[in-house]
């Protein structure tokens, strides 16, 4: 019994004698993430990330309604100037 005391505290002040380091080498390992620049960062967020998808496919739809809408009112705004240029003249002189 008294062996087994002495045994117990021999073996605890050689673990406890040893640096922390030689314990932890393993688990420390097994933890460390590797080191990302940024841009990797943002590679990696932006791969599969559906919300992102969804909402660039959406502003390219609102670019384009934009782009139509501009479309139809050019030509139409462009003839109202041209009449209403004309009608004016047309009244000035009478």
């Amino acid at each position: 019994m008294i062996r087994l005391m002495v045994l117990s505290i021999a073996i605890s002040g050689i673990l406890l004698s040893l640096p922390t380091s030689a314990w932890c080498k393993e688990t420390k390992a097994a933890t460390v993430a590797p080191v990302l620049t940024l841009e990797q960062a943002v590679d990696l967020a932006m791969q599969d990330n559906r919300p992102l998808k969804t909402a660039t496919l959406e502003v390219g739809k609102a670019e384009e309604a934009t782009d139509a809408l501009r479309t139809r009112w050019w030509p139409s705004s462009m003839a109202s100037r041209a009449t209403a240029g004309r009608s004016e003249r047309l009244s000035a002189p009478a």
